[in-house]
């Protein structure tokens, strides 16, 4: 197709069972590269180590975004507020407010590829912006049940850097209730399964979360990891997603948050379902 475009926005651990390592996931990831528009333009995410380390090292036009001084288009003065992210857009000579509708600060990332693109091809930077103040994404969906409680539902899928980063998600959210994230096993993470689901745990560990509930086989690992930490973290594991709905209906305040998040195999929409039901 010779894209004139390509955007790389992570190199992660996600899909290791196939690759085998990360650098092999990033040298088919730059595969995208090969047959693209020889004047094209390669995008990649500065903050990304495994892709700042290409800096200087493409042959084909690389720019790159993220927070760093020296990524072309950048991210500064982030803040969240009301379950938003607010940032400057900085390109050149150019710095422009943005209002995002979404949960995360990886998400501020990928709003801030967008935008890059924006500027590359010469389009409406403000009216880009003002879309964001309305987005709505698949992932990562905030479901707040009147009078019961709220749910961070991200059960589309998981690696270990999302999961990461969903658990910031719930540690960053204002609420003087408790926080609880529920997590299930995340698949296709090769022969070290269990260790990257322990890395996930000791993560965990360190962050403003009150209790956590799992349902799974590797997620036991999880609850290994936060145990090892001598974490004050409520652990809690379950047989299936109807228990895991069941409890939580039942101890569930209106100012309480949960996170639901694993590999979509594990089909933890159905706990979703059950608690708005």
């Amino acid at each position: 197709s010779k894209p004139d475009i390509c955007v790389i926005t992570n190199i992660g651990l996600a899909h290791m069972e196939r690759f085998g390592s990360i650098e092999v996931t990033r040298r088919e990831k730059l595969a995208i590269t090969t047959h693209m528009n020889p004047d094209g333009l390669v995008l990649l995410n500065g903050d990304n180590p495994m892709l700042a380390e290409l800096r200087g090292q493409m042959n084909e036009k690389a720019q790159f975004y993220g927070t760093e001084e020296w990524c072309d288009y950048r991210a500064e003065n982030i803040r969240q507020e009301n379950y938003k992210y607010y940032y400057d857009f900085v390109c050149d000579d150019v710095r422009i407010p943005v209002e995002l509708n979404a949960l995360g600060k990886h998400n501020v990332g990928n709003s801030l590829a967008g935008l890059a693109i924006t500027r590359y091809m010469g389009l409406d930077l403000k009216k880009a912006v003002e879309g964001y103040k309305n987005f709505k994404g698949l992932r990562q969906k905030l479901i707040n049940v009147p009078g019961k409680y709220t749910i961070i539902d991200d059960t589309y899928n998981a690696s270990p850097d999302s999961m990461k980063a969903s658990i910031d998600v719930l540690a960053d959210l204002d609420s003087e209730g408790k926080k609880i994230a529920v997590l299930g096993d995340m698949f296709e993470l090769g022969e070290n399964s269990e260790e990257f689901h322990y890395e996930v745990g000791k993560y965990l560990a360190t962050k403003n979360i009150d209790e956590l509930v799992v349902v799974g086989e590797l997620s036991q690992q999880y609850v290994k990891a936060v145990q090892d930490s001598e974490s004050q973290i409520k652990c809690y594991s379950f047989k299936d997603n109807g228990e895991v709905a069941l409890y939580l209906m039942s101890v569930m305040n209106p100012e309480d948050i949960a996170l639901i998040k694993a590999s979509n195999g594990m089909n933890l929409k159905e706990i979703v379902e059950n608690m708005q039901g």
